[in-house]
């Protein structure tokens, strides 16, 4: 099995594929997507363009976006491309990866190489861009979204033993938010919601196929370890 390789902390993450504006609505910033459901941020913070891309990645996925791809094994693949800027010298660079669902979990393969994403049985980013470093390799990124309730009753609130909701019960993925001043994580994981590499504080929207709304925390493998920024202070 490959092995898997994380990213750079001391990346910063910059795009031009949401305005900024834009950024403090809907996911995705494009227009037409939940307009009317009020879906913004909180003043203090703001999700980082980063995740916006990733979680993204998995509305396509949901949302039977025209862009996604099949792979030969029938994986459905959505992808996304992160621009990284000049950073100690190192040239900046487009980073393409393909996210999917594999065993009731969002993932996510990072890599400029196609045979890394043949051996995981996805469709290749388009427009691969081999990486200036090979640490960027293969990286697999990990995510659940566990309902909050069940987050709030759960003893156990460490990922490996969460359980997501059923990816496949779920009609659309709506919007992504800061949780209200009130909310669970605001409040009873003060530290955690303040730490930008932290996902807590991040609300996501899900209608499922029966109609219910869930509002859901996402969870990825590698919370809290600096390999992904969830927030920035605006």
């Amino acid at each position: 099995m490959k092995k898997v390789i994380v990213l750079s902390i001391l990346v910063t993450v910059v795009t031009t594929t949401f305005a900024q504006k834009e950024l403090m609505g809907r996911i995705g910033g494009k227009q037409g997507i939940n307009n009317n459901r009020n879906c913004y941020l909180k003043p203090t913070y703001k999700i980082s363009q980063y995740t916006l891309l990733v979680l993204e990645s998995y509305q396509k996925l949901i949302n039977k976006n025209p862009n996604n791809c099949t792979s030969s094994n029938g994986t459905v693949c959505s992808f996304g491309v992160l621009a990284y800027p000049s950073i100690n010298g190192v040239p900046a660079y487009n980073y393409s990866f393909t996210s999917y669902i594999n065993n009731n979990i969002f993932r996510s393969v990072f890599s400029g190489i196609a045979s890394s994403y043949a051996y995981y049985g996805v469709c290749p980013a388009p427009n691969l861009v081999p990486l200036p470093n090979p640490v960027y390799e293969n990286h697999i990124w990990e995510l659940k979204l566990v309902p909050i309730q069940s987050y709030v009753t759960a003893i156990d609130k460490k990922y490996a033993s969460l359980v997501g909701i059923d990816i496949s019960s779920i009609q659309s993925i709506d919007c992504i938010k800061m949780e209200d001043p009130t909310g669970y994580a605001t409040v009873t994981e003060p530290a955690a919601y303040k730490s930008l590499i932290s996902a807590r504080g991040v609300v996501v929207y899900v209608t499922l196929k029966n109609g219910t709304r869930v509002l859901c925390y996402p969870f990825g493998n590698q919370d809290g370890l600096g390999n992904l920024q969830w927030k920035d202070n605006n």
